[in-house]
């Protein structure tokens, strides 16, 4: 029977190979605007399909996660240069959709050229406001993380003791039915502990999502567009350098996805 970690690799890889076919989709959707206009229903149904893939990812995670959360936090299907920019299992809102946003509505150096859409002052107020709120939700996130830490270091010890108290008991009165009180002690507390950082994961996860859907409410779909090829194109590009690094090879839509 395979292991949950073994069935969200397999899941993975699958859903990395079908994301590159829709940031194609995305990107080319952009190229083609610059030429003729494209039609609202298509650009819907674009949209729709990316947003529904990314719920597929977080919908499978949360149900592995379910039965096993521990190895989210040492992912095996990810290489270990996108791991090192992990925020509780996945990106830190703050420091990659945002700054994505700012870079396409600030012309490049120089000032020559036009950014990529025009923001209105209400859309950037409202922008501003969101980002705001999700740096919030993060620092909250942020805290559940220390607290869960402090309590494994409680736990830790604790286990220690236990595991002291149990062997002393065996040496003493043979006492089984101690021990197995002292292990159920122990396994209980380490299910708290692993409970506990299932629920982290899914807070952390829920401010990525009301991040990406706040966006989604504020632009337009054309800005949609431009932001979430350029935000999924950047993970992809992330992934293949970590493939390269590693020795790996680099998949032929990853290597040319910005818009």
């Amino acid at each position: 029977m395979k292991t949950p970690n073994q069935i969200f690799s397999e899941f993975y890889e699958k859903w990395v190979l079908k994301l590159e076919e829709i940031v194609l989709e995305l990107v080319q959707a952009i190229r083609a605007r610059n030429q003729i206009m494209i039609a609202d229903s298509k650009l819907q149904a674009l949209l729709s399909k990316a947003v529904s893939h990314l719920k597929q990812f977080y919908t499978t995670k949360w149900d592995i996660a379910k039965q096993d959360c521990i190895p989210f936090f040492a992912p095996t299907w990810l290489t270990p240069l996108e791991i090192s920019y992990l925020w509780v299992t996945d990106f830190k809102p703050s420091n990659t959709v945002f700054p994505i946003i700012n870079s396409m509505r600030i012309p490049p150096l120089g000032g020559m050229a036009l950014p990529l859409f025009l923001m209105t002052p209400d859309q950037a107020r409202q922008i501003e406001k969101l980002r705001i709120k999700t740096m919030m939700e993060e620092e909250k996130v942020e805290r559940q993380i220390q607290r869960i830490y402090m309590c494994w270091s409680v736990t830790e010890r604790r286990m220690e003791e236990l595991t002291q108290l149990g062997l002393d008991v065996i040496d003493q009165h043979n006492g089984l039915l101690i021990v197995a009180q002292i292990t159920t002690q122990m396994e209980l507390e380490i299910k708290q502990i692993v409970d506990a950082l299932e629920n982290a994961i899914k807070r952390a996860d829920c401010v990525r999502l009301v991040a990406l859907k706040g966006l989604h409410d504020i632009l337009n779909p054309m800005q949609y567009l431009d932001f979430l090829a350029s935000f999924l194109s950047q993970q992809l590009r992330l992934r293949q350098w970590g493939k390269t690094i590693d020795g790996g090879a680099a998949g032929p839509v990853t290597a040319n996805t910005a818009p």
